[in-house]
C-alpha cells in the first residue's frame, strides 16, 4: 500500500581524503625557511594593527568622562 521512503543520497567527497588526489593544482608544503619567514612577517603586521588606532570602547569611555567633567564644572560655576 505505502512505499517505504528511499534514503537521501549525497555526493559527499571528504576534504582531506588520502585515497583520491583529485586536485592536481594543490600547493605543495612550503619549505621550512619560507614558512618561518612568512610567520615572522605576519606576526609583526598583526602587532601593528592593534597599535594603529584607538578602540571604540576606549573612545566611548573618554567621551563619558569628558561629559561628566563638563557637567561637574557647570554645576560649580552656578
Amino acid at each position: 500500500m505505502l512505499k517505504p521512503r528511499k534514503n537521501k543520497s549525497f555526493s559527499y567527497t571528504p576534504r582531506f581524503s588520502k585515497d583520491v588526489e583529485s586536485n592536481s593544482d594543490k600547493k605543495e608544503v612550503p619549505k621550512y625557511g619560507d614558512f618561518s619567514s612568512k610567520w615572522r612577517n605576519n606576526q609583526g603586521l598583526s602587532n601593528h594593527k592593534l597599535k594603529k588606532g584607538l578602540s571604540l570602547p576606549l573612545l566611548l569611555l573618554v567621551l563619558v568622562v569628558i561629559l561628566i567633567c563638563m557637567y561637574l564644572l557647570d554645576i560649580k560655576a552656578k
